[in-house]
């Protein structure tokens, strides 16, 4: 036997519900919904594919109104005399705490346009949280933020629609949630309640905003130059000079003025000056980063003297090409590595 799938509720169905499920909500015999207050609110509501529709009408000359800002969710019109103001919420994201939210602005703009000296109480519908399923993500009911705006800021607009002007331009590094999605637009709510739409790709995360604070501060690890500076570090202590099977010598054994006389010797010792040299090739700040070239150039031509005053001693005492190639240790080889690691990692933005 087939059974019958109960309809959805259309939007005006669902408003009307929430309506009599409020008692500071009713309907008068023309479909508005009534606020109880003094005076009380009438609101019409209509609906098309995309969009529920408050709108409230009043004549402008009962008083001075004062318009919504700019970046007020509330639009107004002033058409032959009449001010009208509209609270639109897209039905894609419908639900009992979206409709109470724009209830409230609305509202809260009406009594803010009220003439002078009239007094104004009204309940205002507290926000409800219902269980009710959503295709959006919604606003949590403590606003948290979960996204940043990014550097040189962004501008907002007041419906996802890049055809209509900017509704202003928020500044770098304001803190916003998200509170629905359509496409590439999110419709996201600061800390004070604003609402508006931006493109939703330029928002970085909240924590990625911090860590973009850090590489704006100029602070910045690059592994590759890190890597490069262990490299040059290790071949310190690793063979610079092989005799066969006699004991290797490493930078402890070599002194640093070989580099330029292929018979000096003693302090001070190559392995600091190749220390040295692997620290400087750390060194994380933007502003200073022909400092780790400059390191890994020293690292290169540090591997590249020792290399020929090696063949200067082979020569002198008579040796050839291939004597320099088996006294050579691979130490040197390594310390020109690195210092190719460190310039190609600090180049690489």
């Amino acid at each position: 036997m087939a059974t019958s799938k109960t309809p959805e509720p259309s939007p005006l169905e669902r408003v009307t519900a929430w309506a009599e499920a409020d008692p500071d909500l009713s309907l008068d015999d023309q479909g508005r919904l009534v606020m109880a207050g003094r005076p009380p609110v009438k609101i019409s509501v209509t609906a098309n594919d995309e969009v529920l529709m408050l709108t409230y009408r009043t004549d402008s000359a009962s008083g001075t109104p004062t318009l919504p800002g700019r970046a007020s969710a509330v639009r107004s019109e002033l058409a032959d005399g009449t001010l009208i103001l509209s609270s639109p919420v897209y039905l894609d994201g419908l639900n009992r705490q979206s409709f109470t939210a724009a209830l409230r602005s609305l509202v809260g703009v009406v009594d803010e346009m009220g003439p002078p000296g009239f007094p104004t109480t009204r309940p205002l519908p507290a926000e409800r949280v219902t269980d009710e399923p959503a295709p959006t993500r919604e606003m949590p009911a403590v606003w948290t933020p979960t996204h940043a705006v990014p550097t040189g800021g962004t501008r907002a607009w007041a419906d996802p629609d890049p055809a209509q002007d900017p509704i202003t331009t928020l500044e770098a590094r304001v803190r916003l949630s998200i509170a629905e999605r359509r496409g590439d637009w999110a419709r996201v709510v600061g800390s004070n309640g604003w609402t508006g739409w931006v493109d939703a790709r330029v928002l970085e995360p909240v924590g990625a905003e911090t860590s973009q604070s850090a590489t704006s501060s100029g602070l910045r690890i690059r592994p590759l130059s890190a890597v490069g500076a262990v490299v040059i570090a290790l071949s310190a202590f690793l063979p610079w000079v092989s005799l066969g099977n006699l004991p290797s010598s490493n930078a402890f054994d070599v002194s640093a003025r070989f580099l330029f006389d292929f018979t000096a010797a003693g302090a001070p010792d190559l392995v600091w000056v190749i220390l040295v040299v692997a620290a400087v090739a750390l060194i994380p700040i933007d502003r200073l980063k022909s400092v780790p070239v400059l390191a890994g150039l020293a690292a290169i031509a540090i591997a590249g003297l020792f290399a020929v005053q090696i063949y200067r001693g082979v020569s002198d005492g008579g040796g050839t090409f291939s004597d320099v190639m088996d006294l050579i240790g691979f130490a040197p080889l390594l310390t020109a590595a690195g210092g190719v690691l460190v310039i190609v990692g600090t180049a690489r933005k």
